[in-house]
């Protein structure tokens, strides 16, 4: 099993726009979406608005913990599918162990069942 995050295996900016998402879960702090892809890989990705977490440090803190938990559970997501998470509200403490723990329970009940 691979545990890196390639290039071709991030979403960029122009398949956000060109992908027609599917909410697939959620939970107090993120949203799931998912959409079929041509590729035969699976892609991630992180949106996090400004509005919502202010400070630039704290916002790419949180996106690498999201980043990190797909780098080590891609073996949870369908292949043939992009994913990109929505940061939704500001968790309280930004700790590697609250962010898995969310992440696996919303992974739980939306990608495999």
């Amino acid at each position: 099993m691979e545990f890196t995050l390639n290039k071709s295996e991030r979403l960029g900016r122009r398949e956000f726009r060109r992908a027609k998402w599917k909410k697939r879960g959620g939970t107090a702090h993120f949203l799931l979406f998912k959409s079929r892809s041509e590729d035969t890989g699976k892609r991630f990705g992180v949106v996090i608005q400004k509005k919502i977490i202010k400070g630039a440090v704290v916002r790419n803190r949180i996106r690498r913990s999201v980043k990190e938990f797909f780098r080590l559970n891609k073996h949870l997501f369908e292949d043939c599918n992009d994913y990109y998470v929505r940061i939704v509200r500001m968790p309280g403490r930004v700790r590697w162990d609250a962010v898995s723990t969310e992440l696996q329970a919303l992974i739980a009940g939306t990608v495999k069942q």
